[in-house]
C-alpha cells in the first residue's frame, strides 16, 4: 500500500476535512476568488509592460473604466480578454489540450463570450463552433484526429505581449 488516499474530485477531497457541505462550498467560493484575483494581476502586469494605464484601455477598448477594472479583477469573458489584449498591443491564444498532452491553437475570428472562469464551458462552445479546418496543429500528430473531440480535457486562455506568453485562464 502507498499511504496516499487517491481521491476522486475536490469534492472528495474537501469532505475529508470538513463535514459542513456550506463550509466546502465557502471554501471553493474563496478558491475561486483567490484565482480571479492572480488571472488579473497577471493582466495588470501585461498592461503595466505595455506602458498603458486603464484609461488609455478603456478608450481603446470604448468601454467605461469599471469594466477594464473588472476585467483586472479576473472577471472576464474570452472576448473581453481579446479586446483588452488588442488595447494593449497584444494578442490572445485559445489553446485546446488533448488528453495525450498535445496542444492546437484555435484561431479565432469571433471571441466566445463565455466567462474565463467556465473552462467546461469554453471547451465545449469552441469544439462545437471550430471544425478543424481552424485548429492549428502544434504537434506532429496525424491532423485526422482533431476531429474527434472528444479527445480534448482542457482549455488554456493564453496572453501574449512582446514575446512574453503567460495563461490568463
Amino acid at each position: 500500500m502507498s499511504g496516499f488516499t487517491h481521491y476522486t474530485g475536490e469534492d472528495d477531497f474537501l469532505a475529508e476535512f470538513y463535514d459542513d457541505p456550506a463550509e466546502r462550498e465557502e471554501i471553493k467560493r474563496g478558491a475561486d476568488l483567490l484565482v480571479a484575483e492572480n488571472r488579473g494581476r497577471r493582466l495588470v502586469e501585461l498592461r503595466e509592460r505595455a506602458r498603458a494605464t486603464r484609461e488609455d484601455v478603456a478608450r481603446h477598448m470604448g468601454v467605461a473604466l469599471e469594466e477594464v477594472a473588472a476585467i483586472e479583477g479576473g472577471f472576464a469573458t474570452v472576448r473581453d480578454l481579446a479586446a483588452y489584449m488588442s488595447a494593449i498591443g497584444g494578442e490572445l491564444d485559445l489553446v485546446l489540450v488533448a488528453a495525450d498532452g498535445s496542444l492546437h491553437v484555435v484561431e479565432a475570428n469571433r471571441w466566445p463570450r463565455v466567462d474565463v472562469a467556465d473552462r467546461a464551458s469554453l471547451l465545449q462552445r469552441l469544439l462545437a463552433d471550430s471544425p478543424a479546418s481552424n485548429v492549428i496543429l502544434l504537434s506532429a500528430e496525424d491532423d485526422a484526429r482533431l476531429d474527434d473531440h472528444s479527445r480534448y480535457v482542457d482549455v488554456q486562455v493564453v496572453a501574449e505581449l512582446d514575446g512574453l506568453r503567460t495563461t490568463v485562464a
